[in-house]
């Protein structure tokens, strides 16, 4: 019993944490774009 319930509280804790990190991880990259973005446009380089 005990470690049906070590895997109860591993598996909630992974999705708490996939959860807590992942939208993290997505914001990050989109202001990591964006600030790439306007890099870009300072530089203007021919592409």
């Amino acid at each position: 019993m005990d470690m049906f319930w070590e895997l109860l509280l591993g598996t909630l804790g992974l999705t708490l944490l996939i959860v807590v990190v992942t939208p993290a991880m997505w914001s990050s990259r989109l202001s990591l774009r964006e600030k790439m973005r306007k890099g870009a446009e300072h530089t203007k380089p021919d592409a």
